[in-house]
């Protein structure tokens, strides 16, 4: 089975107001030494040019930069980017620029992965109200930063999601498809389906189960980015 990394790229910096952080972030990512090797899916020439001379392997998607309006459904981006990927892989983890890797990718990434559901993020639970459909558990959403995909139905399943509850935020439309999924939302039921490995999210639910993990993937803030990038903060899985 084909599978890769992947990353996305959309917006420019006038449309954009997280599109100058995600430069640095780029550049922080692009140091990372312990990173596989990953696809971009970009929207955009110049977004285009920008990955290509960073050095990153890059797809077109679609030579505009922004389809969907950035301020009511700039993340229905990310499902296009997911749905040509699983056209170009089996299966694939997308990547937040400020996610790297900060060990080796283990020999067995992809087989652990694959023992679980088609479709795996981190459950975090948020200090503000999401799942306003729910009667109970409204703080807890996955998360958007680590997502792992198998097969071409669950990008469509997403985009069919997306189009029928109209939410700006991925990590919500995520919690529409799975909470459907279970029948309801229910905390076990997650962690037994779609809770993905590697990834240790700060704001986890069940930190029981989380803090076993193999602590392979980390989230780096745009305080520790910009340090990295003015020399003010080193570490061994960085260039």
């Amino acid at each position: 089975m084909t599978k890769s990394i992947i990353r996305a790229l959309w917006g420019s910096h006038k449309d954009l107001k997280r599109r100058a952080k995600m430069d640095g972030d780029m550049e922080f990512i692009k140091r990372n030494v312990y990173g596989p090797d990953f696809t971009v899916y970009v929207f955009g020439k110049d977004n285009y040019k920008q990955v290509i001379d960073l050095g990153f392997k890059a797809k077109l998607v679609d030579e505009r930069s922004i389809i969907w309006p950035i301020a009511t459904a700039q993340f229905r981006h990310k499902f296009e980017v997911f749905k040509a990927a699983s056209q170009d892989f089996d299966e694939f983890v997308f990547l937040d620029w400020d996610m790297a890797f900060v060990k080796p990718m283990p020999t067995d990434f992809w087989d652990v992965l694959a023992k679980g559901n088609e479709f795996q993020a981190v459950l975090r639970q948020y200090h503000r109200r999401k799942a306003h459909w729910r009667k109970e558990e409204l703080r807890k959403i996955p998360c958007g930063s680590f997502n792992y995909v198998r097969g071409k139905e669950v990008p469509i399943k997403l985009i069919e999601t997306w189009e029928k509850h109209n939410t700006w935020s991925e990590e919500i439309n995520f919690a529409r498809y799975t909470d459907e999924l279970m029948g309801g939302f229910n905390v076990d039921k997650w962690y037994e389906r779609f809770e993905a490995p590697y990834f240790h999210f700060g704001a986890c639910v069940r930190k029981d189960i989380t803090s076993k993990k193999p602590d392979i993937v980390q989230h780096f803030g745009q305080t520790t980015v910009n340090r990295f990038l003015i020399g003010k903060y080193k570490a061994e899985y960085f260039k």
